[in-house]
């Protein structure tokens, strides 16, 4: 139960981990956008990675408006129809993207 105690100790220590995500519009109609995430370092590194997607789609809904309304007035995002297309560890800037070149029809 002591190794247990000390991961979970290290991992809440642990400095936030930064992700460069690339979402897409699954309704095509936005075209792509770059999100930068941190999350909590995970000891499973599936989770963590999934972790920085889903708050990346979060991120791109709140951008695109895409919202789902609960209560007058009352309203959270709506990543449903957001994929995220790709995942790079660290905060990557980019000095040029040209997103005609992407092909988005997949």
């Amino acid at each position: 139960m002591r190794t247990h105690d000390d991961i979970l100790d290290r991992l809440w220590a642990a400095q936030p981990k930064s992700y460069t995500a690339i979402c897409k519009d699954s309704l095509e109609e936005f075209s792509l956008r770059i999100e930068y995430v941190q999350v909590t370092p995970q000891a499973d590194r599936a989770v963590e990675h999934q972790m920085a997607m889903d708050e990346a789609k979060r991120l791109c809904a709140s951008a695109w408006e895409r919202v789902v309304e609960y209560a007058p007035c009352m309203s959270e995002p709506d990543p449903s129809t957001i994929v995220c297309i790709g995942l790079f560890e660290g905060s990557i800037e980019a000095a040029m993207l040209d997103e005609a070149y992407f092909d988005c029809s997949a």
